[in-house]
């Protein structure tokens, strides 16, 4: 029981850092600043809805998918690993790969989704753990990450007057950090070293 709670623990500081919903409520913020109170947390809702169904279908079905697409574990790790340390230095160095548009609710919703929330760094953080683990881990911690950024994001304009810009930025960059180093363990593990 102490081991399942520990590895429970373990994954679910793993897939938060992976989540990093302190990196999104900037653009959360931003992109839901027009609109009600009631909206946006609709809006959070939905988002950590969306999100969750996503990584449910991966967490469940992602080996088999690996398995179709004939992708052995060890270089989808490898591809994961590069994915994680592109977004780990997307939040440290302040580029973005990717352009963001926010026409309107919906796009709000669906861009926190995915990839904000379960993009690819979560798809193959889950992938790996559940071919590592089994099912019961990975996806305990991923409900709690999930539960803990609906929180943040349904709290976002409090916890933004409280830690206030700066020092969200610094949370947002030491967690990418972290994903940089997990992003350089996937490649190691993948290629065996």
């Amino acid at each position: 029981m102490i081991d399942q709670l520990v590895a429970v623990v373990s994954a679910f500081i793993y897939v938060f850092v992976i989540v990093d919903p302190l990196a999104s409520l900037p653009l959360f913020i931003s992109l839901t600043e027009k609109m009600k109170v009631s909206e946006m947390r609709k809006a959070a809702r939905d988002a950590v809805i969306i999100a969750g169904i996503v990584a449910v279908v991966f967490l469940l079905a992602g080996t088999h998918i690996l398995d179709l697409m004939k992708i052995d574990i060890g270089s989808f790790r490898v591809a994961g690993g590069l994915v994680l340390g592109l977004l780990g230095l997307e939040t440290v160095l302040g580029f973005h790969t990717t352009q963001e548009k926010n026409d309107d609710k919906n796009a709000v919703v669906t861009l926190i989704a995915t990839p904000m929330l379960t993009g690819p760094g979560l798809i193959t953080a889950l992938i790996v753990m559940s071919a590592e683990e089994g099912l019961a881990v990975p996806f305990v911690a991923m409900v709690l990450a999930l539960l803990a950024s609906w929180i943040i994001f349904d709290r976002a304009i409090a916890i933004k007057k409280f830690l206030g810009h700066r020092t969200l930025d610094i949370f947002a960059k030491v967690f990418g950090l972290f994903l940089v180093a997990m992003g350089v363990s996937f490649i190691k593990a993948g290629l065996g070293v």
